[in-house]
């Protein structure tokens, strides 16, 4: 499933800027929801607790090289950018979409999950290609 809603912009607070995904790349991704954290503890009253980094990842079965350097030229600036403040638009875990300011990291090749990568079939497709967006926070 697609989603058409999911949005992005250059920097922190900045919903003025958002433009959809489908205006960079030629396909929407897909993407997990925002989870509720990444630890769960039980403190002494009983009650969970939810700790550590909120990661969304938006992910594409194949996508053109050309539109992977599109975006990100577009918002890390280049490829030796390992990171840059972004503001998204994503999927909710009621279904809903939200506004987030988040960190979007590089994506490298062959890298693992918790990094975003891709992988390259040829030199103009690529394969299993995940963004990484972390520390969301809503806004």
């Amino acid at each position: 499933m697609l989603y058409p809603e999911l949005k992005i912009a250059s920097g922190h607070d900045n919903e003025a800027g958002f433009v959809a995904i489908e205006t960079i790349v030629a396909t929407a991704p897909r993407c997990t929801p925002v989870p509720r954290g990444s630890v769960a503890e039980r403190a002494l009253s009983g009650k969970l607790r939810r700790d550590g980094s909120v990661d969304v990842v938006w992910s594409w079965g194949i996508l053109s090289h050309s539109d992977l350097d599109t975006l990100i030229t577009t918002y890390l600036g280049n490829w030796d950018t390992d990171s840059a403040e972004v503001t998204i638009r994503t999927l909710k875990r009621d279904g809903t979409y939200g506004n987030y300011n988040a960190v979007m990291y590089l994506p490298v090749a062959d890298g693992e999950d918790e990094e975003g990568g891709y992988e390259q079939r040829t030199t103009r497709k690529l394969t299993n290609v995940r963004i990484r967006f972390a520390n969301l926070t809503a806004t």
